[in-house]
């Protein structure tokens, strides 16, 4: 949405549309994984798409894709920028090559222009990129502290940070 609500587009992960509805001409062209696996259609990931945008760059967004734990590929943590259309910059570009859980969240950093991004890694880390107004920090901090899922099981879940980014949570199913 732009700086007054009105939705410019939206992503599903595998497509872009519009705030009108209409499909951008990204459709099934770039983006990777997020809540719908590009095989099948039939993608489950919790928090597997996020759009965000620098505060000092209206023009240009980042939307991060994560991998599905219902998918058998490994595409890890990706990222393309598109302008306030919907429409292709860069990308996308995979992040390191880790595989994903399905989540992904973002914080502001303590200048409070800049923003943290984060995803866990199915190796037990967690991986937290900046992004700073002339572009995104592709050298991740490494925290551990995490698990590491056994045979895909913990892949699903969510993360989150408090809004003041003070504190940071994680939740993961354990019974599939």
């Amino acid at each position: 949405s732009d700086d007054q609500g009105n939705i410019l587009f939206y992503t599903n992960g595998r497509k872009i549309w519009k705030g009108t509805g209409a499909s951008t001409t990204l459709q099934y062209s770039g983006l990777l994984e997020g809540n719908e696996n590009g095989a099948t259609g039939n993608g489950s990931a919790v928090q597997g798409v996020m759009i965000v945008r620098h505060a000092l760059d209206p023009q240009t967004y980042y939307i991060f894709t994560t991998d599905d734990a219902a998918s058998t590929s490994t595409v890890g943590l990706n990222y393309c920028t598109v302008n306030s259309n919907g429409i292709l910059i860069s990308g996308p570009t995979r992040l390191g090559a880790y595989r994903t859980c399905e989540g992904l969240a973002a914080t502001k950093h303590q200048n409070g222009l800049d923003l943290w991004i984060t995803t866990k890694a199915t190796d037990g880390n967690y991986y937290t990129y900046l992004l700073k107004c002339n572009g995104l920090n592709t050298t991740p901090v490494v925290s551990g502290g995490g698990f590491a899922p056994d045979n895909n099981n913990k892949e699903r879940g969510g993360i989150a940070f408090s809004n003041n980014g003070e504190y940071f949570a994680a939740a993961f199913d354990t019974w599939w």
